[in-house]
């Protein structure tokens, strides 16, 4: 069984990335954030997912780097699937997808690292200088009893594996985050991660 997670937040176009999960899978594990979600989307669960959804757990932690991402590995615990999928609510596996999962299944690795397709997919045109996040994460994994973020290792890594337990995909996430001014303002000029990875350049086709 394949199964997938994901975390949903406020993201405006989540729909889009949830179905691009939902026809990769046989079931899906969501975490709804109850502290500051949109309750519109939280409504929205059941019609996308339909058969497909296997739980959905509303969270009332603060966000953390690693907690959101244990709660819905906790999920799993009864269900013990072979493979699991977790895009962040922002993300979609790009084409090839299918084949990277096909060679993973008969490879003796762990984990499945992808990198970003640069440019990101945008509503305008505009580009970027570097891919974001600019180094591969765990986006898929071989499930096993005891599995844990805890402590955390960056770049969605599970902390059972070592550090170079993983097979990197040929395929590359979409990631949408700066798939419009709004959320592009949003992402690269809020926080303190502003201007941290890289330095923007908006461009116009």
């Amino acid at each position: 069984m394949i199964v997938g997670l994901m975390a949903l937040c406020r993201f405006p176009y989540y729909d889009s990335c949830l179905r691009g999960l939902l026809r990769l899978v046989d079931k899906v594990y969501l975490r709804f954030d109850g502290v500051v979600g949109d309750i519109k989307i939280y409504q929205s669960i059941e019609n996308i997912c339909g058969d497909k959804l296997g739980d959905v757990y509303v969270s009332d932690s603060e966000w953390n780097a690693f907690i959101w991402r244990e709660e819905l590995l906790r999920m799993l615990d009864g269900v013990k699937p072979e493979l699991v999928l977790f895009p962040d609510e922002d993300e979609v596996f790009g084409p090839g997808i299918e084949n990277d999962l096909r060679r993973f299944r008969k490879s003796d690795r762990q984990q499945l690292a992808f990198n970003y397709q640069h440019p990101a997919p945008t509503i305008d045109g505009w580009k970027h200088k570097k891919p974001y996040p600019s180094e591969p994460h765990i986006k898929a994994y071989k499930w096993k009893p005891g599995l844990t973020y805890i402590p955390y290792k960056k770049r969605a890594s599970l902390s059972n594996y070592g550090k170079f337990n993983y097979k990197m995909a040929k395929s590359k996430i979409l990631h949408y985050c700066f798939y419009t001014p709004e959320l592009r303002e949003k992402k690269l000029w809020s926080g303190p991660a502003k201007k941290k990875w890289f330095k923007m350049e908006a461009k116009k086709k």
